[in-house]
């Protein structure tokens, strides 16, 4: 069961970099708005209820000699100016703003670094910095696609002796 949470605390957490798992044959910017939606779906969930505050309206009614209106007392009723109908859920996907580390291309997979909102600032430090690669290559030996695409049509096979 989940806790609710205040829309500032869960605002506060949603600063920082987050490393998500990048599926083949999707693009950044669809993993990116995928990422958005997310948050802003739980976020929404994990929001605790509004209370509607009340405040107090007049109640005019006119003078009956002159007509001229006159406060005859006060009522209490919802103030609707901050009901989640009228200014909508606590987040909002203009809201949040990502930004990747590095460009990878759809047809690749892997991890991928995003910035959060002010994380996005730390992501200069990380590009700075002189990072260990580690590949690894997977290929299919043996076999030719149209124009050498990763899932373009087989159009030869062969048998191979070694690689050089």
């Amino acid at each position: 069961m989940r806790v609710g949470a205040t829309v500032t605390d869960i605002w506060r957490s949603l600063h920082g970099i987050v490393c998500v798992h990048k599926p083949r044959d999707m693009s950044l910017t669809a993993l990116r708005l995928r990422l958005i939606n997310a948050i802003c779906e739980d976020a929404n969930k994990r929001c605790l209820p509004i209370e509607i505050p009340e405040i107090e309206m007049p109640v005019v009614e006119p003078h009956p000699i002159s007509q001229a209106p006159i406060i005859v007392g006060l009522r209490k009723q919802p103030n609707y100016s901050s009901h989640p109908l009228v200014v909508g859920k606590p987040f909002r996907k203009e809201d949040i703003q990502i930004e990747e580390l590095d460009y990878q291309q759809p047809a690749s997979s892997g991890l991928c670094l995003f910035g959060i909102n002010n994380g996005r600032d730390m992501l200069e430090s990380l590009r700075d910095r002189i990072w260990v690669n580690e590949y690894v290559l997977k290929g299919q030996l043996g076999r030719g696609t149209v124009q050498n695409k990763i899932r373009g049509k087989v159009n030869r096979e062969c048998d191979y002796g070694r690689v050089s």
